[in-house]
Formats: structure tokens, C-alpha cells, sequence
């Protein structure tokens, strides 16, 4: 410190003071040295004041109660900033464990003073639960806090039933135990009857300050599974010697088996006038938030718990994990979470309802592996039945021989008989193959796409007007002109499974909303209605079967290029009414052009070498920009629960970011304007390991000097440390500056991938250059490609020559 008294008492006239600190309502000017130690400028300031404490139990703060720390005192000497002197983290720790003490022994309801255990004064409990909330994130308030008992008290007030907390005591005590959960210890104090009041809490219509912090710590608890030891987000972590073990059990003690048991005994005991199972209860309330988009904060974290209960049922392969995704296709899960996406891009709500909709796709992922078993399952059984009851397939006398008379031949009691292969033959569900009736099962008709494809076929059949009818047109024609239903149902199961990616679903998360996947079978039966269609206007035969799948999957890839931009009125004007002639025009030409070329297997492989060559070029490409370096804005974050590392200052509003060639650091620098040349590695003086980069999150604030300061910028991203924890705050020039730093950060960590639209859409159109040029060779010059290479014998001997 350059002058240690106050700049009032000081001796050198020409000492200037950098910043004003207050103390209880008294204000001093003084200078500070920027590279003093903090707990000598709060000594210095303690003796200046003539404080009664002891320096060490105080603490400075700035205007907006941020604690000053040694990396922070630099930047608020050189603002100026004003300065408090109040009590340290430790003294207001155990200040609110005072508290809550007393109260666990008196009324929670007053305001006023209570008397501790040693007859000291000590705050109201409803003032310690809020500078409990306000100061929990620090480490040093945390540790204490946690050390003397502070969660077991906080636990055992929520847990109170009569004359418990209410309101924002409620509010800030649960805010408390979410900044508690962010470390390791204080997670064993979490008992039953703990969760059983924050169900009870999610499950009434709470106040949004309750319900928000709620509905985390319940997420939060699924995701402390025993099995899947896996965290989402990160936070600072507190161990002490010796009981490392302990944290490491209370952490990793709940799941979502345990908390779904709690979910099932407390739902019993809501009130809902729709009734339902108690699990069915709950969910009802949290799926019912998904409605408004007043509080978006709200939405999203509710959406998340949905998400983690469905991830974390699956990682624990739970029993209850079918229930569950039945009970939120009960409650409509995914028709709000559709209405949710027009007024969800670039906000906190995006990246749950992209998370959604991977979880939604792991669901037909799974359906579609689930193997049809109407003997084993009586779901099956009955979908059967009813797909037989509504195209009135006749049963077929089982004297033929045609008909094995076992488990394979299920009584339908709807139609007084039994299901035959006659009759499944009249729907088009037989295999393409001849094969031995006495030996097949029904299992076998759904064989390609699983229970999911019965689900889909299902629903075409009971939502097609006189679906029976549409059998009977098909018996009407000639056995070779008759479009085959089921199979056709099932070949575009497969062309919609294929066009979605779903098989990927479990490595690969979405990148853009996809609302028409979210209502699957709607889609399926659109597609099956437009393939019936092309079938009969075209006049196709058995042998065209490929052909006219052919056509349904150019369609589709048409019309679902942009599904954000459609709405199904545009689907079903696609599909249902669109003109023939045109489709036939462009599709046919199309399809007679290639021939079928690209889908033979030695183009395919072409392609992907093709493409993996054109991903390295765009790869080099973005690695090289992010060496160059380039200048950005400086970034205020505006996603709430995200703290930064390094404030943006108004003063200096550039950054200009660089990697080293090694690929392994990045430097960057703040300047007020930008420079002639762009500054040199070595002269940029922070730096950031790639290796400590584990997210990079879009859309998290605005430039720094934005004439809309509240509005997030959609160039805009940040270097994560954890989940809210920000290294660096960028805002970009333009879009492709952004897309090769974002790709660039990817590639340069090996997660692969290209996910801004601009590097996908480069890659793309290099593949496809690429390709056409490399065909150019072969087909220009009139070059038959053979659908198959085969070899003949190889020559017994030497004796032999090549032909010219």
C-alpha cells in the first residue's frame, strides 16, 4: 500500500485516494495499492475506523456485495469502485449457524432478535436464511458453514410440517441447499422426509422463488445415482483429511430409483381432481409449468428435471424407467414441450428442448429395438388385435394347414376366431420372402423396426377413416398391383428413423428443433399416406417397391429441410396435396438420372472418404483462423447461474484472442481500440489451458457496449470452466468468425463434429463438389458401375494370359 493511513490523515499532500470505503454509515477516501494483500488493506481499514471487531473477522465488499479477493483487488482500485468493511464470510457463517440454532428451538415467524444458546443476540432466522442464500457460492462462508452443522439445521427446518419454513424463508433456505450441493460434503444430511417436502413443495402451486430452487435440488438428487456416477455441471468441491469417503457415499446415495420410490409414497398423498397414480400426480404438476413462458427460468429447469429423470432411469436400466415415459405420454409431455419452440430459440429454455428431443429419440431408439412378442406382452397383443378388428381381416380357417394351431395363432376375441397369416397376408404384413408358414410367428412381421413400428402401423390404422376400406381397394387389384400396407409401413418407419438419426441418438445430441419428430406417428402416417398415393398414381408393381420408396424418402428430405419454417398444415399440403404431375417431374427425372447410382455401396464409400476429406480441409481451415488470432467484443454475461472469470470494463471493449500453434494454450488481451497489427502471442498476457475448457456455451450475453444491454446476442459465447463458470466472455463480428472459433474449440479438444451451420453447410458442399467431379471421370465417359463385383474361380494354374 503506498500511503497506509487514510488520504484524510495523510501526510503527503500529493496523495491522491483510489477509492472510498464505508463502515457502518461512515465513508473514508483512501488509497490502496493494487498488489497489497487484502487482509492488509481490511488491517489498515480496521484500525482507521477504530473497529470494535478484530481485523481478521471482517472482510471488504464492493456495492453489490461481491467479496473482494486478492485476483479481484486490482480491477476495484483501478475503477474506483466504492468499498465496504462488514464481516467476513467465516463471521457471517457462523453467524446464520447461531441463528439457525436458535430456531430450531423457537418460532420461525419473527423478525426480531432472538436470544442463542449462550444468551447472546443473534439475527432473525429469516435475515440468516437470506444471507445464507447471498453468500453460499463462496468457499470460504461454505466451508464454515458446513463445518459446524449448518446443513443437518437447514434440512431439519425444511423438514418441519407445523410451523415450519414458508414463503421466501422457504424460498431462501432452498436456494441455501442448492448452493449447498455444489460441493462434495453435506450431502448425507439429505434424508427422506428431506425429499419427501420438496416433492410435496413441486406438487402445490408454490411461488416461482420456491419452485425454481426446488425443482434443481430434486434434478440434482436423480442425478447422484449410485450407479451412474456422473455429475452435469460442475462447482468447487470441499474434502478435508480423512473424510473423503464419507463425501464421496453421501454424494453418490440417491438416483432416480430412490427418488421415484419417494415420488410414489408422497403423490398419494396430493390432491388432484384427475386422479391418476401418485407419480402421475407430480409429473402432472411439473409437465403443467411447460405451459407458460412468463418465467423462463422456471421452464427450464422443470424441462431439465424431465430430461434427468429420463437419462438417469435409462444409465440405471430402472424397471420404472417404461412407466415413467408412459406416464409423460399421458400427460402430453412433448405436445407442450412443441408449443415451447417458436419462443424458445436463443433463451435458456433452447438446450433443454434440444436435450428433450435426444431423449425422445432414445425412446424410439429403444421401441424400435423392442422385439414384438404378443405371447409375452399383452401391450403387443392388443395393438394386434385392434389393427385386426379395424381392417376386418377375416380369419382363416386353420384346416388348410396354412395355420399353425399354437401359441403363434392368438385367439382374437373381438372377431369370434383366430388371427391368421390370411389375414395379416391382406394387410400387407407378410415377409418378402416365401417361407415356411408352420414356422413363423408374428413376431417375425415387425422384425425390421421393433414395437415401433406396430405402434406406428397401429395408429395409421386407427386414425385412417375406413381404414378397412383401404384393405379392401388393395384386395380389388391384381395381386402384383397391390400395394403391400404393412410393409410399406414399415419401410417408411425406417426412411423416417434414418432421416432423424434416432440410432444415433444415444452419442449424438440435436443441434435444431425438430417438432415433427416430436409427434413421430403423426408423421409415419402423413409419409404412409403419400407412399400409398405415389403407389397407386403411379401404377407401380411389387418389383417398383424400391422405386417408390425411393420417391417417399426424396419427399421427405424436401420437406423437412426446414421444419421450424413449416407448420403441419405445410406437411399435409406436401404430402396429401401436392400436385403429382410435379413430384413425378422432378423425383422421376431425378431418379432415372442416377439410376439408383449413389446408393450403391462403392459411391457410398466414396462419399464418406469424400466426406471425411472436405471435414479435414474445413478443420485445418478453423484451427488456422483461431493461430491467426482474431479481435472480438468483450461479453457481459446475461444466462443467469453463470459467473465470470474477468468482468468486462467499458474502457477496454476489444479482445483479441489467439492459439498457439501447439494447440494446447490460448492468450488473449483487452484493449481499448484495436492495434495496426495484431499483437504477438507472447505479448498477450492471460492465458487459458484448452485442457480446463469443458463447454462452450452459445448465446450467453451481450458486447459490452450493445446499444441493447439486456438483449442476448446470438454471436455471443463463453469458455466454460463448469457448468457456471465462465473463462471467457467473446462476442463475435459476424457469423463465420463465430462458427470457426466455436468448430475450431471443438476440433482442437477432439470432440469432433461440426455444429454451427455454417461449418456443417461448408463441409457439405465440399462433399458434394468433390463427389460430382470424381463421378465426372466415370460417367462422362459412358462407364457402367456394377451394383455387384463378382469374382470368378481362380485359374488352376500358370498357364494363362490377360486379354488386350
Amino acid at each position: 500500500m503506498a500511503d497506509s493511513q487514510p488520504f484524510a490523515e495523510s501526510k503527503s499532500p500529493a496523495a491522491v485516494p483510489t477509492n472510498v470505503v464505508t463502515y457502518k454509515g461512515r465513508r473514508m477516501p483512501a488509497r490502496i495499492d493494487p498488489d497489497a494483500s487484502v487482509g492488509r488493506v481490511v488491517e489498515i481499514m480496521t484500525n482507521a475506523f477504530q473497529a470494535p471487531e478484530h481485523h481478521i473477522t471482517l472482510a471488504l465488499r464492493d456495492e453489490e456485495d461481491n467479496l473482494v479477493t486478492q485476483a479481484t483487488l486490482p480491477a476495484k482500485v483501478a475503477s474506483k469502485e466504492i468499498l465496504k468493511l462488514v464481516p467476513s464470510p467465516v463471521s457471517e457463517a457462523l453467524a446464520v449457524v447461531a441463528s439457525l440454532q436458535s430456531a430450531m428451538h423457537g418460532h420461525l415467524s419473527t423478525d426480531s432478535p432472538q436470544r442463542g444458546q449462550d444468551g447472546t443476540d443473534v439475527i432473525p432466522p429469516k435475515l440468516a436464511l437470506f444471507n445464507l442464500q447471498k453468500f453460499i457460492k463462496e468457499e470460504d462462508f461454505a466451508i464454515e458453514f458446513m463445518l459446524k452443522g449448518g446443513p443437518k439445521m437447514l434440512v431439519r427446518l425444511i423438514e418441519r410440517d407445523e410451523g415450519g419454513l414458508s414463503g421466501n424463508s422457504l424460498a431462501y433456505a432452498l436456494q441455501g441447499i442448492r448452493g449447498i450441493m455444489e460441493f462434495e460434503h453435506g450431502w448425507s444430511d439429505f434424508t427422506d422426509d428431506f425429499i419427501d417436502r420438496i416433492i410435496l413443495v413441486l406438487a402445490s402451486p408454490s411461488a416461482p422463488n420456491i419452485l425454481r430452487p426446488a425443482t434443481i435440488i430434486l434434478r440434482k438428487l436423480v442425478i447422484a445415482s449410485p450407479s451412474a456416477q456422473q455429475t452435469e455441471g460442475g462447482g468447487s468441491t470441499y474434502t478435508r483429511k480423512g473424510k473423503a469417503r464419507d463425501v464421496e457415499e453421501g454424494i453418490n446415495s440417491y438416483g432416480f430409483e430412490r427418488v421415484y420410490s419417494r415420488v410414489r409414497v408422497v403423490g398419494n398423498k396430493v390432491p388432484d381432481e384427475q386422479g391418476g397414480t401418485g407419480p402421475e400426480k407430480v409429473f402432472r404438476c411439473i409437465v403443467k409449468r411447460l405451459e407458460g413462458t412468463r418465467d423462463l427460468e422456471l421452464v427450464a429447469q422443470s424441462l431439465a428435471f424431465i430430461n434427468t429423470c429420463l437419462r438417469v432411469a435409462q444409465q440405471e436400466n430402472s424397471k420404472r424407467y417404461t412407466e415413467l415415459v408412459g406416464i409423460l405420454e399421458t400427460l402430453g409431455t412433448r405436445k407442450y414441450v412443441t408449443r415451447l419452440m417458436p419462443n424458445c430459440a436463443n433463451n435458456i429454455v433452447e438446450a433443454r428442448i434440444l436435450d428433450f428431443q435426444s431423449r425422445y429419440a432414445t425412446i424410439l431408439r429403444q421401441r424400435a429395438l423392442r422385439p414384438v412378442r404378443p405371447t409375452h406382452n399383452v401391450y403387443h397383443d392388443r395393438l394386434l388385435s385392434e389393427i385386426w378388428v379395424a381392417g376386418k381381416l377375416e380369419p382363416y380357417d386353420p384346416r388348410d394347414g396354412s395355420v399353425r394351431k399354437s401359441a403363434q395363432t392368438v385367439q382374437s376375441h373381438e372377431v369370434g376366431g383366430m388371427r391368421s397369416w390370411a389375414g395379416w397376408a391382406k394387410a400387407g404384413l407378410m415377409p418378402e420372402q416365401p417361407v415356411d408358414l408352420l414356422n413363423l410367428v408374428e413376431a417375425e412381421l415387425f422384425r425390421p423396426i421393433g414395437e415401433l413400428g406396430l405402434e406406428c402401423f397401429h395408429y395409421f390404422a386407427m386414425h385412417e377413416e375406413m381404414f378397412y376400406s383401404v384393405v379392401l381397394e388393395q384386395q380389388a387389384r391384381l395381386p402384383e398391383r397391390r400395394c403391400p400396407l404393412g410393409r410399406a409401413s414399415n419401410d417408411c418407419v425406417r426412411i423416417l428413423y434414418e432421416h432423424y438419426k434416432v440410432s444415433q441418438a444415444t452419442h449424438r445430441g440435436a443441434s435444431h428443433f425438430q417438432p415433427f419428430l416430436l409427434n413421430f406417428n403423426r408423421l409415419h402416417y402423413l409419409v404412409l399416406k403419400f407412399f400409398i398415393r405415389m403407389w397407386q398414381e403411379s401404377e407401380s408393381r411389387l418389383e417398383d417397391f424400391d422405386r417408390v420408396s425411393y420417391l417417399v424418402r426424396s419427399q421427405i428430405h424436401l420437406s423437412l429441410t426446414d421444419e421450424m419454417s413449416k407448420t403441419w398444415l405445410d406437411l399435409e399440403r406436401d404430402f396429401l396435396d401436392s400436385d403429382y404431375r410435379s413430384i413425378r417431374d422432378r423425383q422421376m427425372q431425378l431418379a432415372d438420372k442416377e439410376d439408383g447410382m449413389l446408393e450403391r455401396s462403392a459411391i457410398r464409400e466414396l462419399k464418406e472418404k469424400v466426406n471425411k476429406e472436405a471435414y479435414d480441409v474445413v478443420s485445418e481451415q478453423r484451427v488456422a483462423c483461431m493461430i491467426q488470432g482474431s479481435w472480438f467484443n468483450s461479453a457481459n454475461i446475461l444466462l443467469p447461474g453463470v459467473h465470470t472469470s474477468v468482468r468486462a470494463t467499458s474502457a477496454k471493449p476489444l479482445r483479441f484472442v489467439r492459439l498457439h500453434p501447439n494447440k494446447r494454450t490460448i492468450a488473449w488481451g483487452e484493449f481499448a481500440k484495436r492495434t495496426d497489427a495484431p499483437p504477438s502471442f507472447e505479448s498477450l498476457r492471460e492465458r487459458i489451458d484448452v485442457a480446463n475448457i469443458t463447454d462452450i456455451r452459445l448465446s450467453t450475453g451481450c458486447a459490452i457496449n450493445s446499444r441493447s444491454p439486456n438483449l442476448v446476442s446470438k454471436l455471443s459465447f463463453s469458455l466454460m470452466a463448469s457448468d457456471n463458470l465462465s473463462l471467457l466472455d467473446l462476442d463475435a463480428v459476424h457469423a463465420a468468425q463465430m462458427a470457426e472459433w466455436t468448430d475450431g474449440l471443438r476440433i482442437v479438444k477432439g470432440e469432433g463434429g461440426m455444429a454451427h451451420p455454417e461449418s456443417a453447410g461448408f463441409v457439405h458442399v465440399l462433399t458434394e463438389l468433390s463427389l460430382k467431379v470424381r463421378l465426372l471421370d466415370i460417367t462422362g465417359d459412358g462407364i457402367e458401375i456394377p451394383s455387384k463385383v463378382s469374382f470368378g474361380t481362380a485359374p488352376t494354374s500358370t498357364d494363362f494370359w490377360f486379354a488386350n
